[in-house]
């Protein structure tokens, strides 16, 4: 019996062992992984801070840009400050000035050109979300379509917004272009479309007195400014009453109505932010982020990654806390600050 148990206690003892080094195998294995995912994500994320530094596209990027400037300017501001003095040190000083300056000025062109291009494809993004069709899913799992008179009518103004945006046809197409959308907008009258009329009169008689392409741009592009705002009407065009903000009830329009203190004009109560008290701020968003490129320039990207990551974590453990999901980027910057 001793033997046996001896035998025994000694197989126990194999399988404890076996299972021990199982388990820290596994967790070998483990905490591998999670450092090769760690430095596969911080690797991530530089190309990715990188690239927004090289091709800026959204708000964000440009504050990125502002803050990597602040930073600059006050390292060269430090640097200046230790090594010179008198008359050199402000020479040096002004010099630095001349270099922000140009170096905003360059920000701000790259940043008007990205407007354009985001202004275009958004009205490119409305333009096809008026003119989609009705789409539902059948009983077996077909996608079904179906268009309506409202559809066709936005798809023809979307067509014909479309040809008339081209500015580089030559003057026959566009003479058919501009007939074109004369005859369809004259079907109604009121100032909008006589606006309309009027502008392209005008440039059917500049095209016939040989003025260059260049000089017609601009009422080209009052044109098509006109036009879309004839398409965003309802009473042309119905399909659009579903894509507009527009407030039934003006009783309702006065409690979602607030004044801005830095430009002094009211507006909704989403253009404006929470401060970290949970009170609604007295700036706009926009006034927001134009004191902060013209001051502190602090960037909380890094933030709105942590904030990620937070409510991914707690969503993936189905926890009952609710703060991750109430907490505002802007109040997580403040409050860390």
């Amino acid at each position: 019996v001793i033997c046996l148990q001896s035998y025994v206690r000694r197989w126990l003892a194999q399988e404890a062992v076996e299972q021990l080094k199982k388990e820290r195998t596994r967790r070998l294995a483990w905490f591998e992984m999670q450092d090769r995912r760690c430095k596969e994500e911080k690797e991530e994320q530089l190309r990715d801070r990188r690239n927004r530094w090289m091709n800026p596209q959204s708000r964000e990027d440009f504050s990125l840009l502002y803050h990597a400037l602040e930073k600059w300017r006050t390292e060269e501001e430090q640097q200046i400050n230790s090594t010179l003095r008198g008359a050199e040190r402000k020479v040096a000083l002004c010099s630095l000035v001349e270099q922000e300056m140009q170096l905003i000025a360059a920000i701000g062109r790259h940043q008007i050109n990205v407007e354009a291009n985001n202004h275009d494809k958004i009205v490119r993004n409305f333009l096809n979300k008026s003119a989609a069709p009705h789409q539902w899913e059948s009983a077996n799992g077909r996608l079904l379509e179906m268009d309506t008179a409202e559809d066709i009518r936005a798809r023809e103004l979307e067509e014909l917004y479309n040809e008339i945006s081209l500015y580089t046809v030559d003057k026959q197409q566009r003479l058919t272009f501009l007939k074109k959308l004369k005859n369809n907008v004259k079907e109604h009258e009121c100032q909008l479309v006589w606006d309309i009329i009027d502008l392209i009169d005008r440039e059917i008689d500049l095209m016939s007195r040989e003025i260059k392409e260049h000089n017609l741009e601009g009422l080209r592009k009052r044109i098509c400014t006109l036009f879309l705002q004839y398409i965003k009407t309802p009473a042309f065009n119905p399909k659009v009453a579903k894509l507009l903000k527009v407030y039934k009830k003006p009783s309702e329009l006065k409690h979602k109505m607030f004044f801005c203190h830095g430009c002094h004009r009211y507006l909704c109560s989403a253009d404006f932010g929470s401060c970290a008290s949970g009170r609604r701020s007295h700036w706009c968003r926009n006034c927001t982020r134009l004191d902060n490129i013209a001051r502190s320039r602090d960037e909380d990207s890094v933030y709105k990654s942590i904030l990620r990551r937070l409510r991914t974590d707690e969503h993936r453990l189905k926890t009952e806390s609710t703060i991750p999901f109430l907490l505002q980027v802007s109040t997580a910057f403040t409050l860390c600050m």
